[in-house]
């Protein structure tokens, strides 16, 4: 597994937790409560877009896969 990928995948679940027990323990504060769903937003993108990157980029032997499943 790549480091980007490994990166993404640890991550981002732990930046929207975060943001997600922020704005739960933050909702009586309207521009926080705004911030903190912006920078969600913003997680997520970054999040579909390391994923796409890691996907595009990183080459895939996919001769060698197959041998392994069959062997």
């Amino acid at each position: 597994m790549s480091t980007i990928t490994t990166i993404t995948m640890v991550a981002s679940p732990l930046g929207l937790a975060l943001f997600g027990a922020l704005f739960d323990w933050q909702t009586t504060q309207p521009r926080l409560r705004d911030s903190l769903i912006f920078l969600e937003i913003q997680l997520e993108n970054l999040h579909f877009l390391y994923t796409f990157l890691a996907a595009f980029f990183i080459p895939v032997n996919y001769t060698s896969l197959i041998n392994k499943k069959e062997g």
